[in-house]
């Protein structure tokens, strides 16, 4: 269907606020809500959920529900007594979720970002975006390295979000998501878009100099990432160091101070630009095992010219051809791979141009108009309904 010129009022439900340098659904929403507000009036409405951020004024105007943490421990227990993921409860508790209802009357067509920010029917016609599949990542994070206690919660809460997934496409108009194996755990209709996130490419000069041998990013409140980073200080930079001592390291990232590593790794928190650190290395080690999605530090690292090292997990979801990124899944293959990189600087030039030939695939202008078009036809499929006064 091509573009409608038609101007839309658009409501982005989301239950954290959206932000640049947030988790995966803030980062998620803040560039939705950037990239349609190009063509369209765009309001967030949340209940402000998950920890703040720097960097939260998307290009739209924000509404946050008040909603205090006892509103959510109610919430969280009324859902699971309910049979429905606590998440949900927790992130938009029967409250706070009544006055969204009420905001989101006066929109053409509503935006929500995961399940855990739509507790019921919405008067207007939407999309539902997974960001990954909630239930898969439930399932893979149980079975991993975090307290028993926790592990069992979402051992529990992955079949409840599976279930709780099912019933909510049910009532959309469409689903997005971030990746192929993600829409692969999600119900088959209406069928999965996959919308893979944009990235900016970094500002760099011909003659950078690149002095950080081997760099991890990322959000170290993020239990995955806090697998990662545990596997590279113990096991994989060991590894490389005991071949090439030489090698510098560096993780950084928010909350990387909460950290335990070795004095010769550099640790740099809550940096306030990502690229600055990142335009200095020469390769991005990527070392997932847990979690779902795309992982967005892949692309951050490409566009900054680091070469990237990574397991499947956090390759799969970009399909990116040969000779760009290098793919290994133990620890002496990722500590071989940096290694051969590191002794072959024409090797790492080869795969820095290949990357950033692929970075044409995820440009914000690629998000928009793929946004843009699933909007339209949202709109355009739901049957005529009476607006409400306000939003």
């Amino acid at each position: 269907m091509a573009n409608s010129p038609r101007r839309l009022r658009v409501a982005i439900l989301t239950a954290r606020v959206p932000a640049a340098d947030g988790t995966g659904d803030q980062l998620r929403a803040h560039q939705f809500a950037t990239a349609l507000s190009a063509r369209h009036d765009v309001t967030v409405l949340t209940t402000g959920a998950g920890h703040a951020t720097r960097q939260a004024s998307p290009a739209a105007r924000i509404v946050q529900v008040p909603c205090g943490r006892l509103d959510r421990v109610r919430g969280a227990l009324g859902a699971l007594l309910r049979g429905q993921p606590m998440q949900v409860g927790w992130m938009t508790p029967g409250r706070a979720w009544r006055e969204l209802v009420r905001h989101a009357a006066g929109f053409d067509v509503a935006l929500v970002v995961t399940v855990r920010s739509l507790r019921g029917p919405l008067s207007v016609p939407f999309a539902i975006d997974h960001v990954d599949a909630l239930s898969l990542n439930m399932r893979r994070r149980s079975r991993g390295q975090e307290p028993w206690p926790l592990r069992l919660v979402l051992r529990c809460e992955a079949p409840l979000l599976a279930r709780y997934e099912r019933r909510i496409v049910r009532r959309a108009a469409a689903q997005l998501v971030i990746s192929d194996s993600d829409a692969a755990a999600l119900p088959a209709a209406p069928p999965p878009v996959v919308l893979p996130n944009a990235v900016a490419v970094a500002e760099r000069v011909a003659d950078q100099e690149r002095d950080i041998d081997v760099m991890f990013t990322g959000n170290m409140r993020y239990p995955p990432n806090v697998d990662a980073a545990r596997w590279l200080t113990r096991e994989i930079a060991p590894a490389i160091r005991r071949r090439r001592p030489q090698t510098s390291f560096a993780i950084v990232g928010r909350s990387a101070d909460l950290l335990d590593v070795p004095d010769w790794m550099e640790v740099h928190s809550d940096v306030p630009s990502l690229a600055d650190y990142l335009v200095r290395a020469r390769t991005a080690v990527v070392p997932l095992r847990l979690g779902t999605g795309a992982p967005n530090k892949v692309l951050e690292a490409i566009a900054a010219g680091a070469v990237v090292v990574g397991t499947s997990d956090a390759l799969a979801p970009f399909s990116l051809p040969p000779g760009v990124a290098a793919e290994a899944d133990t620890t002496d293959a990722l500590a071989d791979a940096v290694l051969g990189l590191l002794s072959d600087p024409a090797g790492l030039e080869a795969r820095r141009e290949a990357g950033s030939e692929q970075l044409v695939r995820f440009t914000p202008a690629a998000l928009r108009t793929a946004l843009e078009r699933i909007i339209d036809e949202v709109e355009s499929s739901a049957p005529a309904h009476p607006s409400s006064e306000g939003a």
